[in-house]
């Protein structure tokens, strides 16, 4: 998916303040793309109060990937080519 459908796509879902997810069945494949993807993801998650909250990706292919990006829990999502953000707004994280 091109980035600039993926924001698009973001704007559009994360409109509503109910917990979402996205999944992604091709990774980048290049790091610099998926930390710009994740980017992405937190812009548009704060600025409709929808937070990026737990992110799942295969740590295999980016073991330079930690715990946790830019405060957001990241895991093994299991899958060689998944990517999966999860959203919700704060009232339902707390």
């Amino acid at each position: 998916m091109l980035t600039p459908d993926f924001g698009r796509m973001l704007d559009v879902m994360l409109t509503g303040h109910n917990p979402a997810s996205v999944t992604l069945t091709q990774a980048p494949t290049l790091p610099e793309q998926l930390l710009e993807l994740l980017d992405m993801a937190i812009h548009s998650g704060e600025s409709v109060h929808n937070r990026l909250t737990r992110i799942e990706m295969p740590k295999i292919a980016y073991p330079e990937m930690g715990a946790a990006y830019r405060e957001v829990p990241v895991s093994e999502s299991g899958h060689a080519d998944v990517v999966r953000l999860f959203f919700a707004p704060p009232e339902a994280v707390a």
